[in-house]
């Protein structure tokens, strides 16, 4: 019975160090996450712009899907749904853009060449990217998209990842199921 009495209070201490480690863990990733706000990291559109996420939001809701690299097949169909389906989303009062690592000139190409209203934003450091978890270490980005509100920029929604050929599909029935919320 003794025994047993020395290893609670040892148990216990240990049980309390775990979660206090954790909780300092926990605590440094908040303040890491504070100190970069997602919605106030500048990109540059693909005009060569600065814009925030805030101040795309600004004009109402918006959905931001994620590519790997522009111009390429599975980049390809997944720009092609959006730009196909851009009317629906804008009959909702939702704005759509695509969000990669690509330089503006390329995304501005990538337009032309599909002839759409689905505006590029360049991320080349991966800053953005970063900040909404979409980046896959050493320089990659992972296919996603996200549904920021009206006004603010928050984020209601994501896919994280997406298949190419599901994104737009997906990205339009949150924006419907949220559409009070955005």
């Amino acid at each position: 019975m003794s025994t047993r009495s020395k290893r609670q209070p040892v148990a216990a201490a240990a049980a309390v160090a775990v979660r206090s480690g954790s909780d300092t863990k926990t605590d440094k990733s908040a303040k890491k996450d504070r100190a970069v706000d997602y919605r106030d990291i500048e990109v540059l559109n693909d005009t060569s712009e600065a814009v925030t996420l805030r101040q795309l939001c600004a004009d109402g809701p918006v959905v931001v899907f994620l590519v790997p690299k522009a111009n390429t097949p599975g980049c390809n169909r997944q720009y092609g749904s959006f730009t196909e389906r851009y009317q629906e989303f804008t009959k909702l009062g939702v704005r759509c853009f695509v969000l990669s690592k690509d330089k503006p000139e390329a995304l501005a190409r990538w337009r032309a060449k599909y002839k759409s209203e689905v505006r590029g934003l360049s991320d080349p450091q991966q800053t953005l990217i970063a900040a909404l978890k979409a980046r896959k270490p050493p320089a990659n980005t992972i296919r996603s998209h996200f549904v920021f509100s009206a006004g603010d920029a928050n984020r209601v929604a994501d896919a994280i990842p997406v298949s190419p050929d599901r994104s737009c599909e997906l990205a339009l029935q949150s924006v419907k199921e949220h559409l009070g919320k955005v």
